[in-house]
């Protein structure tokens, strides 16, 4: 799965996140499989995956999430939902 990084959706997340944590989200693809894959690719809904914690730790052993990060993230998430859901964020 790939969506632009133009798309609705990531330019929502990156200022969410600027928002909620002062700086540019790292942007990158990743290996591995989601339902986001469900959503992009069958019912056409461009989707962006997005977590606390490090990447590199997760779904192994050692994976952790800090309580902040965790704050931090649903944060991100509030603010993504009111800047598409408001229209000020318009389709490219």
């Amino acid at each position: 799965m790939e969506i632009s990084r133009d798309s609705k959706i990531v330019r929502a997340l990156s200022k969410a996140f600027k928002y909620v944590r002062g700086g540019n989200p790292e942007i990158a693809g990743m290996s591995g499989w989601t339902d986001a894959s469900l959503l992009v690719n069958r019912a056409k809904i461009p989707t962006a995956v997005f977590g606390p914690g490090p990447v590199i730790k997760a779904h192994t052993t050692e994976e952790y999430v800090n309580i902040a990060d965790l704050v931090d993230a649903a944060k991100v998430y509030v603010v993504t939902a009111v800047e598409v859901c408001s229209g000020r964020i318009k389709d490219s």
